[in-house]
């Protein structure tokens, strides 16, 4: 490991790995009903069902995403001001803070609104869902 993953415990390194394979897993399962709606002309039931799932899996990655952030941004924890937006720690761009209170936030309302998005497809009847 290297840059900021370098100066890591065991117990977070094994955290991190953890949550790595779970996104890993989370974002290889989330493709399946996509892939499987735009290659399979499937009936309207299935690709309800389908497309639920899809949304039910970004659940498990923005978990894992957020337990990468943690580590990542471990330097945070301590400040006690931090930024809401740091620099990613590979690639170019700014990444949201999981120690900011915001960031905080940030991460609850993509969770609130996912589960919105699960039940509003839930109650939709499945011959209005177009595939």
């Amino acid at each position: 490991m290297d840059g900021m993953f370098a100066n890591l415990t065991l117990r977070e390194r094994r955290l991190l790995k953890q949550a790595q394979v779970g996104a890993t897993i989370s974002f290889i399962l989330l493709f399946v009903p996509i892939l499987t709606i735009s290659l399979l002309h499937t009936s309207d039931l299935l690709a309800k069902w389908l497309g639920i799932v899809g949304v039910i899996m970004v659940l498990p990655l923005l978990y894992f995403a957020w337990q990468i952030l943690k580590i990542a941004y471990k330097d945070q924890k301590d400040n006690p001001t931090p930024p809401l937006w740091v620099p990613k720690v590979y690639g170019i761009g700014l990444s949201i803070n999981p120690y900011h209170r915001f960031g905080k936030l940030i991460f609850i309302l993509l969770a609130v609104l996912i589960v919105g998005i699960i039940i509003s497809l839930l109650f939709t009847p499945a011959s209005q869902i177009n595939h």
